[in-house]
């Protein structure tokens, strides 16, 4: 480890900063609360973006409904296509 430390400049400032850096329990605290930020932030921006998928599904599923009704389709045929009971069929028809 120390050789490859003491071959390149730019890794003995980088490890020299490191050192410095998890010599502090304030900075190492700082730096893992950054960490956990990042990390809650994917997580919340993944979620976020599932979330938006799904409510787009759904819209246009509603949007097919609509349409299949329009130009006369049965209930039970749209069952069929969509996945969707007859029941909630006519739910979406009605709103």
């Amino acid at each position: 480890m120390r050789y490859a430390i003491n071959s390149s400049n730019e890794i003995k400032q980088a490890h020299d900063v490191y050192e410095r850096f998890t010599a502090s329990d304030k900075l190492r605290w700082a730096y893992d609360a950054r960490l956990r930020a990042k990390s809650d932030n994917a997580t919340m921006m993944r979620h976020h973006r599932e979330e938006g998928r799904e409510e787009g599904k759904t819209e246009v599923l509603y949007e097919m409904v609509k349409n299949f009704e329009k130009i006369g389709v049965s209930f039970d045929k749209i069952a069929e296509a969509t996945g969707l009971s007859v029941e909630e069929i006519k739910k979406i028809g009605n709103s």
